[in-house]
This record gives C-alpha cells, sequence and structure tokens, in this order.
C-alpha cells in the first residue's frame, strides 16, 4: 500500500528580493502556505541589505565622524568613530526603524490573513540583527565598547514596541546570527577578549527578552556580502556548537535554529 509523504515544512529565514512586503506575503502564502509556520517581510527597500541600511544611523549621529573602511576588508561600507571631544560623553541612539518597519508590514499581513490569501495560523516573523551585527560592522573597535550597550538599549526598546503591537501568538521573532560566527570564528576582531563566551551571553539575552507565547528563532550564518561567505567553513561543527551553547543557555522555549553553510558557488 503507497503511503503519503508527510508535508515538509519551510523557514524562510528573512530577506525576499521582491518589492515589497505585500508581495512577499502573496508569493510566499501562494507557493508555500501549507509549508510555513511563519512568513517574514522581505526586508524590502532599505532593508533588503541586511544591516546596511543601519549605517545611516551612525553616519549621522552628531557624535560620530566617518572614516574609510580598512583596505581588505569583506566589505566596502565605511566605518565610524567616536569624535574626540565626545569619547567621555554617553552615547543614545534615536528609532532605528526596525520598529516602524515591522508595524507597517504588519498592517498589510493582517489585511492579507483576514482576506484569506495567508492561512490563518501562519504568524508573522520579524526578523532582526543582534546589537553586536552593527557594532562590529561599522564601529571601530576601539570604541564598540562604549557604543554597544547604547544601540543594544535603542535596539531592545523597538523589540518591546514590537512585542507590544502584535498579539503574542501572531509574532515569532528571529535573531539573525551572522556576525558572531564570524568572531566564533576568529575571522572578525571584537572588544571582548573572552569570544565564546560573549557570544553566548549576548545570544541568550536577546533569546530571553521575547515575552511567553512569541515564537523565538536564531538564524546562523557565515554571511552573503557580495554572495561570499566571510569563511566557507569546512563543516557545520561550529555552528552545532553554538547552537548547544544556546539551548543550554536560554531558559525559555526556542522554536527553532536556522543554519546555512551553503557554498557561495551553488
Amino acid at each position: 500500500m503507497e503511503t503519503t509523504p508527510a508535508s515538509r515544512g519551510v523557514l524562510l529565514v528573512g530577506s525576499v528580493p521582491l518589492e515589497n512586503a505585500e508581495q512577499v506575503f502573496r508569493t510566499a502564502a501562494s507557493l508555500l502556505g501549507s509549508h510555513l509556520r511563519r512568513i517574514p517581510d522581505g526586508e524590502t527597500g532599505d532593508r533588503l541589505g541586511w544591516i546596511g541600511w543601519q549605517f545611516k544611523v551612525f553616519g549621522s549621529h552628531p557624535r560620530f565622524e566617518v572614516i574609510p573602511p580598512e583596505p581588505g576588508g569583506y566589505t566596502t561600507i565605511p566605518h565610524v568613530r567616536l569624535r574626540s571631544a565626545d569619547r567621555s560623553v554617553d552615547v543614545s541612539f534615536g528609532r532605528l526603524g526596525y520598529a516602524a518597519a515591522a508595524g507597517a508590514s504588519w498592517t498589510d499581513f493582517v489585511r492579507l490573513q483576514r482576506e484569506g490569501v495567508i492561512p490563518a495560523a501562519t504568524r508573522f516573523q520579524v526578523s532582526l540583527p543582534t546589537p553586536l551585527a552593527p557594532i562590529t560592522s561599522f564601529v571601530v573597535i576601539e570604541d564598540q565598547a562604549r557604543v554597544e550597550p547604547a544601540y543594544e538599549t535603542r535596539l531592545l526598546a523597538e523589540l518591546d514596541e514590537i512585542c507590544a503591537a502584535i498579539p503574542p501568538q501572531s509574532l515569532a521573532i528571529q535573531w539573525d546570527v551572522a556576525i558572531e560566527m564570524a568572531i566564533w570564528e576568529q575571522v572578525f576582531p571584537v572588544h571582548f577578549a573572552d569570544l565564546k563566551r560573549g557570544v553566548v551571553e549576548r545570544l541568550a539575552r536577546l533569546g530571553e527578552r521575547i515575552p511567553a507565547g512569541v515564537e523565538l528563532g536564531y538564524h546562523l550564518c557565515y554571511g552573503d556580502y557580495g554572495h561570499q561567505h566571510f569563511k566557507q567553513p569546512a563543516d557545520a561543527a561550529n555552528l552545532v556548537e553554538v547552537a548547544n551553547s544556546v539551548m543550554a543557555a536560554v531558559t525559555r522555549p526556542i522554536n527553532w535554529i536556522g543554519k546555512n553553510i551553503l557554498d557561495s558557488s551553488d
């Protein structure tokens, strides 16, 4: 007797190269609706380059000055450093744009769900970078320790705003873990000495911030800038180590851990 194969789930980790969130929702629901438990908004428009759009937050900040990128670096994005006169002054950030983007996409998601385009049980997925990602990518290492807490405070405030605006049973939050994998692999320098402990503590703190009822996921990644990984790993050993370490450190349920080590030539 023939048996029907079990339906397999699909995880969209975040970016989808379409014009806007509505196109992403409609396309994903049409092609993968029965396989998706959650749909992201695709990080379209200015957000399509992952954290690239956050450089303007630093570049336009009055306490930073822009300097050229280091020759031979993974990206060609400039860096910022604190102005000499501001090194003893606390740094703070205004709105980053993540809460506003999530709010706009949520409006489209709700409308399409009411119209029956998106299945009723599907959650709205908000994919966020870890605070360490833009700090390591944009801020010179000498200033990272001073700047990271301020950026984390602002990003977590926007996370709280998102979680307050969207019912927990309809929301899924994913933390994008790419820069941390580069730190773990000792490819990118960072301002703290104990690399593995520093990474795990930060990822656990972010996971614990997600309210009960909201799904939590982590996306472990080796980067795709210029369609190249920052390092092509020999195997998945470090991904497994990070995943196991985070699962041991986070006390609330983790609903998924996505891993991506496809060869960049694939």
